[in-house]
């Protein structure tokens, strides 16, 4: 009985390469963030929530009610949950909803640089509507290598060599059940 090293010359080798670097793009797709367009729509679609609960359009209508907006120093002001679960007043939130809601194209232009700033070195990943596709993909072609590569392996026991497998290897594929 000769075990053998497999070197990343060989066929298996190269096998175990591939099947490697496939591992890496699929552990990529879940840490890649999305690409620049998707997240400026995020950004966009945050904005328009945002604006949308301001309580900018209670205050205009005090602004021009007769009785000269004293219902705005009532109601402008903003209230959040705090960590316990209280409402607390916090003029920030309201300022941002304020913000969203007359220069939502500045506090949009804001973020992105923010964003680019944060992507300037890292890679995208496909958009998240593509990446259970490429999932898919990625899973199928992986597995495709496995079974050529586990029929490499028996073609050198069939010699009389051992081969070590990868610890990962899939059980039903060693055993040949899920391949011819």
């Amino acid at each position: 009985m000769n075990i053998i090293e497999i070197s990343s010359k060989s066929k298996v080798g190269k096998l175990r390469d591939e099947i490697a670097q496939i591992g890496d793009q699929l552990k990529a797709l879940d840490t890649l963030p999305p690409p620049r367009d998707e997240i400026e729509q995020r950004i966009s679609d945050w904005l328009e929530v945002q604006a949308g609960g301001s309580v900018a359009y209670a205050a205009i209508s005090g602004f021009v009610s007769p009785n000269n907006g004293s219902l705005v120093s009532s109601i402008f002001q903003g209230w959040d949950l705090d960590s316990g679960g209280d409402w607390r007043f916090n003029p920030l939130v309201e300022f941002l909803k304020l913000q969203a809601l007359v220069a939502p194209e500045t506090l949009k232009a804001g973020l992105m640089a923010l964003v680019d700033r944060h992507l300037a070195d890292r890679e995208c990943g496909p958009p998240t509507a593509e990446r259970p596709a490429v999932r898919a993909e990625l899973n199928k072609k992986r597995r495709q290598l496995e079974i050529e590569e586990e029929r490499e392996i028996e073609k050198l026991e069939a010699g009389g060599d051992v081969v070590i497998r990868r610890p990962d290897a899939d059980p039903a594929i060693i055993l040949g059940e899920d391949h011819d």
